[in-house]
């Protein structure tokens, strides 16, 4: 493979590192597709490079610092979930969340076609414990104003 080669400055002081970054990656691409070099090793090279080249991620505090604004906080976990059963997680992410509309009108249809008895069945029971009081007061009015109530 013919390749014409580029004059570089003989300072090296004038070479932009991320230049020969660049060169250097071809080269260990073209030795990889010719086998004569592992995939994972000329991977390595390019990653530590980089690494090298550019320095660590700032971490959030160094972030927030720099833009004067708060770090986006993503971890909604609690500190202490490595220790909370699957039900307390369950609450934790379901806590002041409005009850689902969907919910709301399944017990309606259930009341529709059972009658009110439907509001005494467990599977009912379960989804009323779960409703907030707006969807309880959404209800309510429903019962009422069905003459259920």
């Amino acid at each position: 493979m013919n390749v014409p080669v580029q004059q570089l400055p003989r300072n090296g002081d004038d070479i932009d590192p991320r230049h020969a970054l660049l060169g250097q990656a071809g080269a260990w691409d073209i030795l990889v597709s010719q086998g004569e070099m592992p995939l994972d090793r000329a991977f390595k090279s390019l990653v530590d490079s980089v690494d090298e080249l550019a320095g660590p991620p700032p971490c959030e505090v160094c972030l927030e610092r720099a833009t004067d604004k708060p770090a986006r906080k993503n971890n909604r976990l609690p500190e202490d979930s490595d220790r909370m059963t699957i039900d307390s997680l369950f609450a934790h992410f379901n806590r002041n969340r409005p009850t689902p509309q969907a919910t709301v009108e399944a017990v309606k249809q259930c009341v529709r076609e059972r009658g009110p008895g439907a509001l005494d069945e467990r599977g009912v029971r379960t989804w009323l414990r779960d409703f907030d009081d707006a969807a309880l007061g959404e209800l309510d009015g429903w019962l009422i104003k069905r003459g259920a109530k």
